[in-house]
């Protein structure tokens, strides 16, 4: 499995948790990252916390990253590459259904201060010959219905939970959310170049109790372009990428 552009820009984009040593849990932090395929967002929310540790934890609070991961294959892979990265001692590859890991005794009640998800968005089309590769794009493993429901569950009091989807699906993922207590505090538009209309949407949600009116969006706040007019790196994609990219 390749890595995605969707995935970088996620994984870039992602707004840390500024959050204080909650004594009662010895100060720590859980991320729950949805579907991790290879391990990408993961690792890349580990390097992030890690380099802002000090402006966002205290000195004894610690970073917990839960990635979870149906197929087998892709969850080995994003074994191998968190054993052989800096963070290894941050983060737990877990190969489950995500619905199934949810539901059982220990983890039903368990709550995330940081979601993340680049969520599976083809229905109702043909499927491949190579399964990892479909269930990596098609939601019949995890509709729309059920991870707006797990995020629900989840999700902390005080959190927030980010996905990337092209623009129609992520108006259907957005039903359900609503329907589940979810609103939108932050929308970026994502397109390939300066010529090109935008195909994704960066979102962020939080618990509809958490939001003021005024931040629940219905339009995006702002643009991300990926390339310029020649095909280098936009500025704009530049400057949240330059950590993760060997050459800009």
């Amino acid at each position: 499995m390749k890595v995605s552009t969707d995935g970088v820009a996620l994984g870039a984009w992602a707004e840390l948790v500024n959050t204080k040593c909650d004594e009662s849990d010895l100060g720590l932090t859980r991320i729950l990252d949805i579907g991790t395929g290879t391990g990408l967002l993961a690792l890349m929310l580990a390097q992030r916390y890690s380099q802002n540790r000090r402006e966002l934890l205290t000195q004894n609070q610690q970073i917990k990253i839960i990635a979870l991961e149906l197929d087998p294959a892709a969850a080995q892979q994003a074994r191998f590459n968190v054993e052989n990265s800096p963070w290894s001692d941050m983060i737990s590859v877990i190969t489950t259904d995500v619905n199934d890991w949810s539901q059982t005794p220990e983890n039903n009640a368990t709550k995330f201060e940081h979601i993340i998800c680049n969520p599976p968005y083809f229905s109702n089309s043909l499927n491949s010959p190579d399964q990892a590769r479909d269930r990596a794009r098609h939601n019949d493993s995890l509709s729309f219905e059920s991870l707006s429901e797990t995020v629900k569950r989840h999700l902390a009091e005080d959190g927030h939970f980010e996905l990337i989807l092209p623009i129609e699906e992520a108006k259907r993922f957005d039903l359900c959310a609503v329907n589940v207590g979810l609103a939108k505090t932050s929308i970026i538009s994502l397109q390939h170049n300066p010529t090109k209309t935008p195909n994704r949407l960066l979102v962020r949600y939080k618990h509809v109790t958490k939001v003021l009116t005024s931040e629940n969006l219905d339009t995006p706040n702002s643009q991300l372009i990926i390339r310029d007019s020649e095909g280098h790196f936009h500025p704009s994609f530049a400057a949240i990428t330059n950590e993760f990219y060997l050459k800009l």
